[in-house]
């Protein structure tokens, strides 16, 4: 049997609100050469019988069930470790997909083999799927880039599988900013990062997210990453960019996050 082309990874965690859209937004893909390699990370919810029931009609289905919960660190790496795709896509639970994203992807990647991690341009929704802002990336990421805007959604990456072959798994001992510290790891190496210019994921905000309910945790991880490799990536907005991550390391979670909810609005 030929391998996909293409293997989507994807977490879950208690999603039975939102899982059906984003599953159906990845099985409607006009790339149809694709796997989708589904984490159940020891959901309490209806997860696990949504799960059970895709996995009846679409082949491409596998499904993974954590006897407890690991964390999106560890259990996107399960994901990975038996992925079988030349490029593997992330995917968020209760996110989703352009029709087109993984062939537009899959597309760019085949015909530029120097660039290893591949994102988007994105778009926040609310709860009941309204745009609410835009999530814009640079196309170019270096690391000035990278340190000012954290270099790509992750949700959005499609990366090559010899990536990981480079510079290993995602970090499991963090819980959040894993991504981060992918990409520092990636550019550490000489490895391109780049972000199309379409607009191909929607990310839901939600207040039981985990993004929200973690931010100051986001903030003092980055911050710890990024005084990691400014050795590496030292330069006068770096250090800058660094200082703001402590600053926000400093303000009350309740101030952080109406400062981030506005700041998506003006995206």
């Amino acid at each position: 049997m030929n391998k996909p082309l293409v293997s989507v990874v994807m977490g879950v965690y208690n999603e039975e609100d939102y899982l059906k859209e984003t599953i159906d937004s990845i099985l409607n893909q006009t790339l149809a050469d694709f796997e989708f390699i589904i984490i159940d990370d020891g959901s309490e919810d209806k997860t696990q019988n949504i799960l059970n029931e895709y996995k009846k009609i679409d082949c491409r289905i596998k499904l993974i069930s954590n006897r407890k919960n690991l964390g999106i660190s560890k259990s996107t790496n399960v994901g990975i470790k038996i992925a079988e795709g030349k490029y593997i896509a992330i995917m968020d639970a209760g996110d989703l997909s352009n029709r087109r994203r993984l062939e537009k992807q899959a597309k760019y990647l085949e015909a530029r083999d120097d660039v290893y991690i591949l994102g988007t341009q994105g778009r926040w929704i609310d709860g009941e799927g309204k745009a609410i802002g835009i999530w814009k990336m640079p196309q170019s990421v270096d690391g000035k880039a990278l340190y000012e805007t954290g270099g790509a959604i992750h949700p959005s990456i499609m990366a090559r599988r010899a990536l990981f072959d480079i510079i290993g798994l995602y970090d499991e001992t963090l819980m959040m900013s894993q991504e981060f510290d992918l990409y520092m790891r990636s550019l550490k190496k000489g490895l391109r990062m780049a972000n199309l210019e379409d607009e191909l994921i929607c990310v839901r905000e939600r207040s039981d997210g985990m993004t929200l309910k973690h931010l100051k945790t986001i903030q003092k991880n980055q911050l710890t990453i990024k005084l990691k490799y400014l050795p590496v990536f030292f330069g006068f907005w770096n250090v800058i960019c660094t200082i703001r991550s402590f600053g926000g390391c400093l303000i009350p979670s309740s101030v952080l996050d109406e400062i981030v909810k506005y700041l998506r609005r003006k995206l």
